[in-house]
């Protein structure tokens, strides 16, 4: 392993050696950990406001926010449920028809160029 990181050094022209690598036992069950960092959050005060211990008035995420997300959610699980199931309610929908594939691959194709050459007609 030393072998290994001298040449590396060696070949990369490093000044520094790379760091060695955490060995553990092939009966550990654990793998080494990194050391662990605290993160916390900053916020900046309201204008006019002292530094206080009173928690804010505010809610965590707006009613808005939470009806985007609970829709979001929704439509994501509708979505799943379909594509999941949509074979045994409707196997038909699974069988696979390159004619119709290739008609839904070239129409957006085709509708933008017809789109493009109308306007640039126009100008």
């Amino acid at each position: 392993m030393a072998m290994a990181v001298a040449q590396v050094s060696r070949i990369y022209n490093l000044q520094h050696p790379l760091p060695a690598l955490p060995r553990f036992a092939p009966h550990q069950t654990t793998l080494p950990t990194m050391p662990s960092r605290n993160l916390s959050l900053v916020r900046a005060s309201k204008p006019g406001r002292e530094n206080t211990n009173e928690p804010d008035s505010a809610t965590f995420i707006s009613s808005a926010d939470l009806n985007y997300l609970v829709k979001l959610g929704a439509g994501s699980l509708a979505g799943a449920a379909a594509i999941k199931y949509g074979s045994i309610i409707l196997p038909e929908i699974t069988q696979p028809n390159i004619v119709q594939a290739l008609i839904m691959i070239t129409t957006p194709v085709i509708v933008a160029v017809v789109l493009l050459i109308k306007q640039s007609r126009v100008d």
